[in-house]
């Protein structure tokens, strides 16, 4: 009888460890997959926190247009305070907004570096005629800034071939 009680108790040790055994890989799996959907969901929102601060961006643009905080188009370049101040406006506003939890160290730091530049140097001036020099600083800052905003979502060096895009 002791012989049948020792197999039965194998038998259900065997049992109970395959049921340990089976439920420790579904947990593994379980943590697994809910970390990938947590980290794809921050991902996603850190896009279109990029995409967000990049539109805002086109204010700075060298690019000829009205709402443009520095315009060419005679011998020197000209401010036009009321964009610099929607431009400081908008960074301060984007970044206190939610999309602000999902910019990185180096997205933060060159936003604030050019927001702290457009404050310092540009507001408290006027409109009118600025040096090339300063623009030469702020055009620095918001390359910096679209630079790491780039690298952030990968795609610094994005190419476009026959072949699909190429790092």
């Amino acid at each position: 009888m002791s012989d049948i009680l020792i197999v039965a108790f194998v038998g259900a040790i065997a049992g109970l460890g395959t049921s340990l055994f089976s439920l420790l890989i579904a947990y593994k799996s379980l943590k697994t997959e809910f970390e990938g959907k947590f980290r794809l969901e921050l991902i996603s929102k850190q896009l279109v926190a990029c995409e967000s601060l990049w539109a805002l961006l086109s204010l700075a643009s060298r690019s000829d247009g009205v709402e443009r905080v520095v315009r060419y188009g005679g011998e020197k370049p000209v401010l036009v305070t009321m964009q610099a101040k929607k431009l400081y406006d908008g960074l301060s506003e984007l970044f206190n907004s939610h999309l602000g939890l999902y910019y990185s160290k180096s997205i933060r730091k060159c936003l604030f570096e050019l927001r702290d530049f457009i404050q310092i140097e540009l507001l408290n001036r006027g409109d009118g005629d600025i040096s090339n020099a300063k623009v030469a600083i702020f055009d620095g800052y918001v390359q910096n800034l679209r630079t790491a905003i780039r690298k952030e979502i990968g795609v610094e060096d994005l190419k476009v071939t026959k072949q699909g895009p190429v790092k």
